[in-house]
This record gives structure tokens, sequence and C-alpha cells, in this order.
């Protein structure tokens, strides 16, 4: 199975997500059409500390709301999942949503987000990943990555071809 691949234009910052991760997003986006949706994903970081593993996206927690242009992601059961994860060195990478039949850009909400999260001390994630799907889940859809590191601007991350880059996978 394949990863997708996303880096900054310096290869300072990366992010690695495997199909089979991208299929479950998927298939969470199916089902809240014509709502947004969205969750988290956990994973770990190369040991240069230049590319973000996910290892596993999270569906919506049950306490999550929606309409057509918003989602507000819940929290109840994450933080008790997230311990979990921890225990077995899977971390907190960041956020995940999708656009339905729309483009996958950041909205200011979605950048203020970033925001927090690198500048809380209770995630510890100075430097969050949103992986935005656009579009419909059924036929064409895009996706975008961005890293927000801790006192700077927003980032993107541009999809690269694998055979590019020696980025460890997912399984390794």
């Amino acid at each position: 199975m394949n990863d997708r691949l996303f880096y900054s234009s310096d290869r300072r910052f990366g992010l690695r997500i495997p199909d089979r991760e991208v299929a479950r997003i998927l298939k969470f986006c199916r089902t809240a059409v014509p709502r947004e949706t969205g969750g988290v994903f956990v994973g770990a970081y190369t040991p240069a500390l230049d590319c973000a593993v996910v290892f596993e996206a999270s569906a919506a927690p049950v306490d999550s709301s929606a309409g057509p242009t918003w989602f507000r992601r819940g929290v109840d059961g994450l933080h008790r999942w997230l311990r979990r994860l921890w225990s077995s060195r899977k971390y907190y990478l960041g956020e995940w949503h999708f656009h339905p039949h729309a483009v996958p850009d950041p909205s200011s909400t979605d950048i203020e987000q970033l925001r927090a999260i690198a500048d809380s001390s209770s995630y510890s994630c100075p430097e969050p990943l949103l992986l935005i799907l656009g579009g419909d889940p059924d036929a064409s859809y895009a996706l975008r990555a961005f890293v927000y590191p801790q006192g700077k601007e927003l980032i993107e991350l541009s999809e690269v071809c694998d055979d590019l880059l020696q980025a460890p996978s997912a399984s390794e």
C-alpha cells in the first residue's frame, strides 16, 4: 500500500499518511455529506524530526457539531484515546477535516485553531498539522496539508512523489 507524502518547500516539515488512512477519512466524509466533519490524527516523527508519520486518523468525536460550511470538533473520548496511544509512543500530530463539494482551503477559523493548538501546553504539539479534504469523496476530491509552527505563519505542505524522497513509511 502506498502513502501520500507532503513537504514544505524547504523540506523542514513533512507529513506522510498511508492510503489506508486516507481511505478511512474518505469513509468518514461520505457518511457526513452534506456536512463537514473532521478528527485528529496520531503517529510519530521520523528520527530527523522533519516528517510526521500518521498511524491513525480518528472519526469525529460524538459531541462534535457540523453544518455544510462549518465544523466544531468535539472532545468526548478523545483524551482517553490519546492517552492510551501516548503510552504506545503514538502522539497527537494534528487535525483533519472535510469541506464537502468545496475547495480544501483553510478558513480563518482553521488557522486560529492551529495557532491555539501550537500555543497550548496541553496539546504538547508546537507544530500542529492540518489536512483538509475538499470536493466529492465519491468522485473528485483534493487534499491539502499545512503546518503551523509556534510563533510563525501557516505553511502549506505540497504533495510530492514518494520516489523523490526517502522517508520511512507508517509501517516502519
